[in-house]
């Protein structure tokens, strides 16, 4: 094959790859369509499919650069066609390495403590998404229903919604809420490898021999380490892979544990914890049940939130809301450190190359957020324009605008809060 005819078959492979990108850039956010037939290192890796996922992180994804200081807009097509391909190889010849990472320090809101993300270079961030995208069909057939967080089509209100029905259901008003300390950091490597090992395993899921099972294993280690081979302990934050390998972790060591005991009820979203029941003692020892489980897995819960009986008055904070008990439901009112985030958002938004674009989503992000505060929205609306003007931005909207979207997002909140109840009835 001449030359000519090589790039022109490059150049071919990568317009048709972008064309399928944007036929189907309505998919769900976050996702790309499984590998057809059986699961196989050689599709996870395939040129296509990292090329697709460079497409879909490119609209989708966090626009920071890496440590490299490359950024999405700075790869044309063709060089993006042939660093998939380079990646490609790497992978299947077992012999890709992530580079480094730049450290970013993310205030928490409300306290002095940062959390560190670990942001990769461009194509680190594509094969870890092209390694999530693939796995993750094959673990939404396993997870548990009470998992909400970092899985398609689920989010904080679902399990608000689903918790409030069964609260009120059961008249269990007791709730015990915790989180896993420092999960990211604490999770181990050989935990998401074994956690991965017992999917691959299941014939009913995925089935693979033991070369496909080592080839894979082998990757994932690879993605979770990052750029220091010899890491035992701790995944990356940043990293678009460590949700679900999170979830793989407490899906083993938590949840199919208490799925399949005497326990209240109870759901997880992501490393937040929680338990509904019908005492104060019954709360506190499914929190203590909770911890021994976790020690399995070297994770500890922190021991902040505690139990809360909101059948006496009390409140709780839960997925950024504070809860207190109504009549037969919830009132939910805007969480503590609710303001505080907004804030971090819009200084953030001050080191992205459109600073007032950022700003306007942040803005209008966090009052879609805030559907189930009906109570409280008008006041927040007001006030999230004052905050965003004392950072220079005041291009964000009118007040009539923007409580139109709050109203929509009340109205949101409700469907899901009644789609909740009809299926509890069910």
């Amino acid at each position: 094959m001449s030359g000519y005819e090589s790039r022109r078959r490059s150049q071919d492979t990568d317009r048709s790859a972008a064309e399928w990108f944007y036929r189907n850039r309505r998919r769900k956010r976050g996702r790309l369509a499984p590998a057809e037939g059986r699961l196989s290192l050689d599709k996870i890796a395939s040129r296509d499919r990292l090329y697709q996922c460079f497409m879909l992180l490119k609209e989708e994804g966090g626009q920071a650069p890496g440590p490299d200081n490359i950024r999405y807009v700075d790869l044309s097509p063709k060089e993006v066609g042939r660093l998939a391909g380079d990646y490609s190889r790497l992978i299947l010849e077992g012999a890709y390495r992530p580079q480094g990472v730049r450290p970013c320090p993310i205030p928490k809101p409300g306290s002095e403590e940062k959390r560190v993300l670990e942001i990769g270079s461009i194509f680190d961030r594509v094969v870890a998404k092209a390694l999530s995208t693939a796995l993750e069909p094959y673990w939404e057939r396993v997870f548990v229903d009470n998992s909400w967080g970092f899985r398609p089509g689920r989010g904080t209100w679902g399990m608000l919604a689903e918790s409030e029905v069964t609260m009120a259901a059961e008249d269990r008003w007791v709730i015990a809420i915790d989180d896993v300390k420092r999960a990211f950091d604490n999770i181990r490597v050989e935990d998401v490898l074994d956690a991965h090992r017992r999917l691959f395993e299941r014939d009913d899921v995925v089935a693979l021999g033991p070369a496909e099972q080592s080839r894979i294993l082998g990757f994932i280690a690879a993605v979770t380490q990052g750029p220091r081979p010899n890491r035992q302990t701790g995944i990356s934050q940043g990293n678009p892979f460590s949700p679900l390998a999170m979830n793989a972790v407490l899906h083993y060591g938590h949840d199919v544990l208490l799925d399949n005991s005497e326990h209240p009820p109870w759901a997880r979203y992501a490393d937040n914890v929680c338990y509904l029941a019908k005492g104060v003692r019954e709360g506190q020892q499914a929190l203590n049940h909770a911890r021994r489980l976790l020690r399995s897995r070297h994770l500890e819960l922190k021991g902040e939130d505690g139990v809360r009986d909101l059948s006496v008055g009390h409140r709780a904070q839960l997925l950024g809301f504070n809860l207190r008990k109504e009549g037969d439901g919830l009132e939910y009112e805007i969480g503590n450190n609710a303001y505080s985030q907004l804030e971090e958002h819009l200084k953030e938004a001050h080191e992205h190359p459109d600073p007032p674009a950022v700003a306007k989503a942040s803005v209008r992000g966090w009052i879609d957020s805030l559907g189930p505060t009906f109570e409280e929205g008008g006041d927040a609306v007001s006030r999230a324009l004052h905050t965003a003007a004392q950072y220079g931005f005041r291009e964000i909207g009118s007040v009539e605008e923007l409580r139109g979207l709050w109203e929509a997002s009340c109205q949101r909140w409700r469907k899901t809060r009644r789609a909740a109840t009809k299926a509890r009835r069910r």
